[in-house]
C-alpha cells in the first residue's frame, strides 16, 4: 500500500465520495489500471487545445486553428501510446476519438470571447482551515483558466467536455466550486471579488459551447472543510466499499479488481 494521502483534490474528494474502493485503487494501492477511459483521453486533448488557445490569447495572439488542431490531435495519439488500453465504448476507436477532439476543440476556437487571461494551468497548494486552524494536509487545485471581468472581477474558469447540460443541483452543489474559490482566496487575498464558471463543450454531432456561472460563500466553505475531515476518518479507518451503479462503473479502471473484492 501506498503512503497515505499528501494532499487533497477536488479529484480525490468526489472519487472518494462517488466510490471510496475506487479511491483505495487510485490512491492507495499498488494495483495497476486494467484499462483507460477514452473520456479521459478526449478531456486531456481538448484541454491542451484550450490551454493553447487562452496562453496565445495571454501572449497577445491566438494561434492559427489548423496548427491547434493538429498538436491536439499529436497529443492524443502520444498518451495513447502511454496508458494502458483505451477503453472505447459504442464500437469506436481511436481515430473517432481524434475526430471528435479537433471538433469540440474548432467550437472552443470559434465560441471564445476576448478577455483579460490572468493565469493559464496554474498550479496552487494551501492549507485547509477549520476555523483557523490548519488541517494536516493541504488542498492542491490546477485552475484551467483565470480571467479578469470589465469589472475587475476575478473568475476562476474550468472547462468540461459533457455530453448533457449541467442542471442546477451541480452548479449549487459541486465541491469544484468550492475548492477553486477557496484556494484561490487564500493564495490571492480576501480583498478581490471572485466567482466561478464552467465552460462547457456540448459532445453532440455539432458540438455548443455554454457557460455556467457559479458562486461559493462561508458556509460552503466551512462544508468543504467538515468533507475532508470526514473523508479523512474513512481512510483511516479503512473504510472502502464498492458503490456498483455509480456512474464511474461504465469507464472504471478497476473493473475486474472491484468484482474480485472480498471485502
Amino acid at each position: 500500500m501506498s503512503a497515505p494521502e499528501s494532499y487533497w483534490s477536488y479529484s480525490r474528494l468526489t472519487t472518494y465520495l462517488s466510490c471510496s474502493l475506487a479511491y483505495f485503487f487510485r490512491y492507495l494501492s499498488d494495483e495497476k489500471p486494467e484499462s483507460v477511459s477514452a473520456n479521459l483521453l478526449l478531456g486531456s486533448g481538448v484541454h491542451y487545445g484550450h490551454e493553447l488557445i487562452y496562453r496565445g490569447m495571454m501572449n497577445g495572439g491566438i494561434p492559427n486553428l489548423d496548427d491547434i488542431l493538429d498538436e491536439v490531435s499529436e497529443d492524443i495519439v502520444l498518451r495513447e501510446k502511454l496508458n494502458p488500453p483505451i477503453l472505447f465504448s459504442n464500437g469506436n476507436d481511436l481515430d473517432d476519438l481524434i475526430s471528435e477532439a479537433r471538433r469540440l476543440t474548432e467550437c472552443l476556437f470559434r465560441s471564445v470571447s476576448p478577455e483579460k487571461v490572468v493565469a493559464v494551468d496554474l498550479e496552487e497548494t494551501v492549507p485547509i482551515l477549520d476555523y483557523g486552524k490548519p488541517l494536516g494536509t493541504p488542498l492542491k487545485v490546477i485552475y484551467d483558466l483565470i480571467v479578469e471581468g470589465d469589472d475587475g472581477e476575478e473568475i476562476v474558469v474550468d472547462l468540461k467536455t459533457t455530453r448533457c447540460r449541467f442542471q442546477q443541483p451541480k452548479l449549487d452543489w459541486d465541491l469544484q466550486p468550492t475548492c477553486y474559490l477557496y484556494a484561490r482566496g487564500i493564495s490571492g487575498g480576501n480583498g478581490k471579488r471572485r466567482s466561478f464558471r464552467y465552460d462547457c463543450l456540448l459532445k453532440k454531432k455539432e458540438p455548443e459551447f455554454v457557460q455556467y456561472p457559479a458562486n461559493r460563500g462561508k458556509a460552503d466553505f466551512q462544508r468543504m472543510v467538515s468533507i475532508v475531515k470526514t473523508v479523512s476518518d474513512g481512510i483511516k479507518h479503512g473504510i472502502f466499499i464498492p458503490n456498483r451503479g455509480s456512474y464511474f462503473c461504465g469507464t472504471c479502471e478497476w473493473e475486474k479488481a472491484c468484482r474480485d473484492w472480498k471485502g
